[in-house]
């Protein structure tokens, strides 16, 4: 009888054991599940506070003048005449016309550095699909610079703002515009349908999202007929041997490493 009761006390005892060893390990789980979270809401906090500001960006507002004689268009100008017109002119004598006290070469080379590269492409674009504005005068909201955009954006900063390359009379002409309200925020819609640009304030995500949903495309098509009958020939009719055992093994072995793993070993090897 006492050994009956003792073989029975060492079963509670390990089970006991057995089920406190268990939650333990649902709590190491839970805690291990917690920290991965935790971790990957830091990390989503950290990129979202510092490049939250790519979603928006600076511009300037300028009285541009569609100047047939500046831009050299006879008329609303053939395929040779677009390509050589002068749409950087008008954008540069609409800042001179703004900033009439501006004179000197060094100075106006300044003054022409507030406005983006990509505003004389945006007036081409804006007179080619409505010839009815040359030699007319349209207030037009410019994209500024990036490192307009990136002072501008650091004015509110508690520890100063970024200066970067931005001189002294470009951060006068910038407080000018803002005073004026000429100068302002607007939704960075261009991030979204941009490709890459070696500027910062022309760049977008646009190629990396088509490059993306062509690539899913591809290797939709690609792999899942091949992934479906290869699952359904492994399970419904190849023999069990150590050939088969072999290549579901590799498959698992797939399915349950990180894709991005085999990419680095294969830009390591080739």
């Amino acid at each position: 009888m006492t050994d009956h009761a003792d073989k029975a006390r060492r079963i509670r005892d390990s089970l006991s054991r057995r089920y406190r060893a268990e939650r333990r390990f649902r709590r190491y789980g839970l805690l291990a599940i917690c920290f991965g979270l935790l971790c990957v809401g830091v990390l989503f906090v950290d990129i979202i506070g510092k490049g939250h500001g790519a979603f928006r960006q600076t511009y300037i507002q300028l009285d541009v003048t569609y100047d047939r004689q500046i831009l050299g268009l006879s008329d609303t100008g053939d395929a040779q005449q677009w390509a050589l017109a002068d749409f950087d002119g008008i954008v540069k004598q609409a800042l001179y016309q703004r900033f009439p006290a501006v004179s000197g070469r060094t100075d106006r080379r300044a003054l022409t550095r507030l406005i983006s590269g990509a505003a004389p492409y945006m007036l081409q674009s804006r007179l080619r699909s409505q010839p009815q504005l040359l030699d007319t005068t349209q207030t037009l909201w410019l994209l500024a610079d990036d490192d307009i955009d990136t002072y501008y954006k650091s004015l509110d900063d508690a520890a100063g703002p970024f200066i970067g390359r931005v001189g002294q009379d470009q951060r006068l002409w910038v407080a000018e515009l803002h005073s004026g309200g000429l100068i302002k925020f607007k939704w960075n819609t261009q991030f979204f349908v941009n490709g890459d640009s070696r500027e910062p304030e022309q760049a977008g995500i646009g190629g990396a999202i088509i490059g993306s949903l062509l690539t899913l495309t591809a290797t939709l098509l690609l792999s899942l007929p091949v992934g479906v009958a290869a699952a359904v020939y492994l399970e419904e009719f190849a023999p069990r041997n150590r050939w088969t055992d072999f290549i579901e093994v590799n498959i698992n072995n797939l399915a349950a490493v990180p894709s991005i793993i085999f990419g680095l070993l294969g830009l390591a090897i080739f």
